[in-house]
């Protein structure tokens, strides 16, 4: 495939899908296009991208813009799984705290739990 098709899928998919792992350099849309469209597609979800070389710049730009995490090309399947977990983990971290109740708000609300 390549990025227009990445960002088409995504458009059709978009409920189902938590994570997107691109390569940088891609026919259609750069790694760089399909993130910006996850971004205005679906926000909170986490995207990695592979590169065999990408500017320390650029690198820092992406992080800075929302990229969960890169990886180096050529990459050992196994460090592939274990950023696909860790961005997994955080991102269900991440679901848990913003759905906990605030209890600190409801001790606020009602006097009998303030003590």
């Amino acid at each position: 495939g390549d990025g227009l098709e990445g960002i088409r899928l995504l458009e059709l998919y978009r409920d189902e899908i938590d994570l997107v792992v691109s390569d940088v350099g891609m026919p259609g849309a750069s790694g760089e296009e399909v993130f910006s469209a996850v971004k205005l597609l679906k926000p909170q979800t986490r995207m990695i991208l592979a590169s065999g070389f990408l500017e320390p710049d650029a690198k820092s730009e992406l992080m800075k813009s929302g990229v969960y995490d890169f990886i180096q090309k050529p990459y050992l399947p196994e460090i592939l799984l274990k950023k696909i977990r860790n961005a997994i983990d955080s991102r269900d971290t991440d679901q848990s705290r913003s759905s906990a109740p605030n209890t600190l708000a409801l001790k606020n609300r009602h006097p009998s739990w303030n003590n």
